[in-house]
């Protein structure tokens, strides 16, 4: 899938963090840069509120494609079959021994192909479990979970290690990118991983670097950035393998309110521009509402499932 280069649309800056000197990474290597257009407006239609995140002084942002970038234009999303489909999924953990705990009693959770959900609960509600049975970090200890046609539970270890690298985009709240190498070949990583050849890898993750307002960062280290840059940095990660699913945990967390706004916009573009499936991790009632489809979960169960408004 071919995609859009994107511009932020109002000068807000990141909150700069410091961050303890990082080991170096044998991955480190080029210092290729690029610079992006950035172009400034501001979105009267978006008010502050119902988003999550307090108002600020600083503008809400809006995410518009450059006219001159030549890619195709994203279809209009659709819902499509089936791409998470989760009978029955218990989990627990020390089995037999006398701490035998279980976390997830039952789950029952299907997601629609081009959909864009929230799993909301407050922390001990069995989130972080489910997101790793769902992101195939963990395996359950029964159920039936089928991800986009594939039998997690009769996969073979380097099947599910290829379902991790090419369906599944992560972006966590700690950011994850490797210390000491350049945002560049951050975005690379999966990619090589992939076996993609040197010069597409560099095409593509400059060009996705540039789509969340990245581009003039490119030779950047982790330990020079923001923590909303470390999260947008993560987020072209992410798309590097054009993934079926981006799975999102707790993604604004450990940013400022309107940098955790800027975030939440990415991933609205994501789905409305290229219709990716989006399954966002929260403990916030507010950001879970600005998707299409909520589900709660208290106890390691599924308590309701509602309409966001997306």
């Amino acid at each position: 899938m071919a995609v859009e280069n994107i511009t932020l649309s109002a000068s807000v800056q990141d909150t700069q963090t410091s961050a303890a000197p990082e080991t170096a990474s044998p991955l480190d290597s080029g210092t290729d840069t690029e610079a992006a257009n950035w172009t400034i407006h501001r979105d009267p239609q978006r008010a502050p509120g119902g988003s999550g995140f307090l108002p600020k002084a600083e503008p809400d942002l809006t995410i518009q494609p450059l006219d001159d970038f030549s890619t195709q234009e994203a279809e209009p999303v659709h819902l499509g079959e089936p791409i998470i489909q989760m009978k029955n999924i218990v989990k627990t953990f020390y089995i037999g021994e006398p701490n035998e705990l279980q976390i997830l009693h039952g789950i029952d959770l299907t997601v629609r192909r081009g959909e864009f959900v929230a799993v909301v609960g407050q922390s001990g509600a069995g989130k972080s479990t489910l997101m790793n049975i769902i992101g195939v970090l963990d395996k359950p200890t029964s159920g039936e979970y089928i991800l986009d046609g594939v039998d997690v539970a009769r996969a073979k270890d380097r099947e599910l290690s290829a379902i991790r690298n090419d369906k599944i985009g992560f972006v966590f709240q700690t950011f994850n990118l490797v210390p000491r190498t350049s945002a560049l070949k951050n975005v690379e990583l999966p990619m090589l991983y992939a076996g993609v050849s040197r010069g597409e890898r560099s095409r593509r993750a400059k060009e996705l670097l540039g789509i969340v307002g990245m581009g003039d960062r490119m030779s950047h280290q982790p330990n020079e950035l923001s923590g909303g840059q470390k999260q947008r940095v993560a987020i072209a990660r992410a798309m590097s393998n054009d993934p079926a699913i981006i799975l999102a945990d707790e993604p604004t967390g450990a940013l400022d309110s309107a940098t955790g706004r800027l975030i939440m916009d990415l991933f609205h573009q994501l789905h409305k521009e290229q219709g990716k499936t989006i399954v966002l991790i929260t403990h916030s009632n507010e950001l879970a509402a600005e998707t299409q489809r909520i589900v709660t979960i208290s106890d390691g169960r599924i308590i309701s499932e509602r309409k966001g408004m997306a």
